[in-house]
């Protein structure tokens, strides 16, 4: 446990020099969020966005159960609700003439909502900057605080991932608010005295597990300072009762953002099986790439129709996508490749999907140095 000293009050008041610099910051690291937040676009070329963005659409369709577990909801239900407002905005600019034209903007060109759920993650990254101030201030003062801030706002992995419709930038922001609460348990022994606090810092711990998994680790922290208060007050019973609310409360917020993950342990253990195997075993089987010569016609990049799909679907290559020999990779989320019987004609495939189990794919397609993706849902 590190020592904790703090060289100020960690209340409210703050000099206006240390505000306008953590605002001076705070701008600074939203500044380097969204710039060039369109990048790639209409291409998306991170693995995570598509996958993370097609679940968070699916709520569309009225069942706010996933049926899926690979990730937690809270950040999913986020994205929903901005994907909602995107839609409500854009209709009054007359992006949108109607929610039918919003849902086939999504299949024909996906920039937009994209660049949506981005803005997202850029603005929850960007709060980040004044969490780590409070962390820091908590742990060494006001310097301390700015410092973290400042480091947090340029630093370039920080940057980079809030440029990304990723969960790791809003599970950071949860991480650090409990952190810093955690801090201030350790610091001042009326906090640490306090129920409400401890259970504080559990929710927002919860909530941090609701948005990725991994961050099941901070349970580490929570133990070293439950310790650690036994040590200051020597009573032993008194903080087990106080982690105990922590960890009730950290429960509580991980249920109010991932609710149906209580509902079904048999989703769960296929979920988490599958993602061993994958994650850790390395026993995913993958098979071969399909390699085929097409014409480019028309515009866009790449168009799946039907899409969902039954039997077969169509797959059009625009000109973006150049003449030529193109590869085509059909995966489903855990990265596993289907191969599917298929047919070539002009400037596009049809391939024939029947004999596929159904569920959500990412068809990908590599053609002069580049990757186009779109998603396949295969109904059934």
């Amino acid at each position: 446990m590190y020592p904790v000293t703090t060289t100020e009050p960690t209340g409210p008041d703050l000099s206006r020099r240390t505000l306008g610099a953590l605002a001076a910051i705070s701008l600074l690291a939203l500044g380097l969020r969204v710039w060039n937040l369109d990048f790639g676009l209409p291409g998306v070329f991170n693995m995570d966005e598509r996958p993370i963005l097609d679940r968070a659409l699916t709520f569309a369709k009225g069942d706010p159960n996933p049926h899926n577990f690979l990730y937690p909801t809270l950040y999913l239900y986020a994205i929903f609700a901005w994907e909602a407002l995107y839609f409500v905005v854009g209709r009054g600019l007359g992006w949108f003439s109607s929610l039918a034209a919003f849902q086939n903007a999504f299949f024909v060109d996906a920039s937009g909502h994209v660049l949506a759920a981005r803005l997202l993650t850029a603005l929850v990254g960007s709060a980040t900057v004044p969490a780590a101030f409070l962390f820091g201030r908590r742990v060494g003062g006001s310097a301390v605080g700015l410092a973290a801030a400042l480091l947090l706002a340029v630093a370039p992995l920080a940057v980079r991932d809030a440029h990304y419709v990723k969960l790791d930038v809003p599970v950071t922001l949860f991480a650090t608010l409990a952190l810093a609460t955690l801090t201030r348990i350790a610091a001042e022994p009326e906090a640490a005295a306090r129920w409400r606090t401890w259970a504080v810092a559990g929710l927002l711990a919860g909530l941090a597990i609701s948005t990725h998994y991994y961050a099941a680790i901070l349970a580490v922290p929570f133990a070293a300072v439950a310790a650690a208060d036994v040590g200051r007050s020597g009573r032993w019973q008194t903080s087990a009762g106080l982690l105990m609310a922590a960890g009730l409360a950290t429960i509580a917020g991980f249920v109010l953002g991932s609710p149906f993950f209580v509902l079904e342990p048999g989703v769960i253990v296929r979920d988490f099986t599958e993602l061993r195997q994958v994650d850790i075993d390395g026993k995913a089987t993958y098979l071969s790439t399909i390699a085929v010569r097409l014409s480019a016609t028309g515009s866009g990049h790449l168009v799946l129709y039907p899409n969902p799909a039954g039997d077969h679907v169509f797959i059009r290559m625009g000109a973006a996508v150049l003449p030529g020999m193109v590869k085509l990779r059909l995966t489903d989320w855990l990265g596993r490749v289907f191969n599917a019987p298929f047919s070539t004609g002009g400037n596009g495939i049809l391939l024939q999907t029947g004999g596929l189990p159904g569920g959500s794919y990412a068809l990908t397609v590599y053609a002069n140095g580049l990757q186009y993706a779109e998603k396949l849902v295969i109904a059934r």
